[in-house]
């Protein structure tokens, strides 16, 4: 093995500490969770989860996750044809600063709430918020539900939990419509997902007949989410896709 010459050693030394002596932004660099340890629920979306990713993420920078969506036509296929060209520009697209390659796609971030709070009430981010405290813990995994059960609470929505202890980890999941007061994903119904202000529908989407037929369908992404500390800026892993699914009908 060929040995760095003393001189070599001490030049080498003295510009680490030159380097850190000038101050230089050291980057912070976050990772998606895991997703391949989590079963596949099939074609039908009552739930979608992932696991924390403690190896990477237990940094005083991380905070959480973000989940961002878009609803399909899932009609005769087009809808994942669709997705997966969607899917295929966000993974191809250059290193950009935060979610800007999904919204450039139509993609939205899934709005969140207390299920005390009234309807439209949007929490800080992240989404999905991971205590410092846990952020070693591998074994937290994040559930995000999209069927009404009445075993939980609350019974009737969507809902997001990392696990399930308090109300603290547990958001209430709503659209993203730009709308003042929010809407949240359930029921699937036409009188939720058919009104003038749910413009994070896609053009052209007739929605009442993509509900007749079952084939309204949503992707998801996740990425994890942190604030630089010298900086004090947002910053972001490498969107992870979670799910394409149909949701089911009320």
């Amino acid at each position: 093995m060929r040995r760095l010459p003393l001189r070599g050693m001490l030049l080498t030394g003295m510009l680490i500490v030159l380097l850190i002596s000038c101050g230089l932004d050291v980057i912070v660099f976050l990772e998606g969770p895991r997703t391949d340890r989590i079963d596949d629920q099939g074609p039908a979306l009552p739930i979608v989860a992932f696991r924390h990713n403690a190896q990477s993420n237990n940094v005083p920078e991380f905070r959480g996750y973000e989940v961002y969506y878009k609803f399909y036509d899932d009609d005769g296929g087009a809808g994942q044809n669709t997705f997966e060209a969607d899917r295929n520009a966000v993974l191809a697209s250059p290193i950009s600063t935060g979610p800007s390659r999904l919204e450039n796609r139509g993609y939205r971030r899934l709005r969140g709430r207390l299920p005390a709070d009234p309807e439209g009430t949007e929490r800080p981010r992240p989404l999905i918020g991971i205590a410092p405290a846990d952020k070693d813990d591998s074994s937290i995994v994040v559930t995000l539900t999209f069927q009404a059960d009445p075993d939980r609470q609350p019974p009737d929505q969507a809902i997001v939990y990392w696990p399930y202890e308090s109300d603290e980890r547990l958001r209430v999941l709503e659209r993203n419509t730009g709308s003042a007061t929010g809407k949240n994903f359930l029921p699937v119904a036409s009188d939720r997902y058919s009104t003038a202000d749910d413009d994070d529908l896609p053009a052209g989407l007739n929605v009442g007949v993509v509900l007749d037929r079952d084939d309204l369908a949503i992707g998801l992404f996740v990425l994890a989410y942190g604030i630089d500390s010298q900086t004090i800026r947002e910053i972001y892993s490498e969107p992870v896709k979670l799910s394409y699914a149909r949701l089911q009908k009320d």
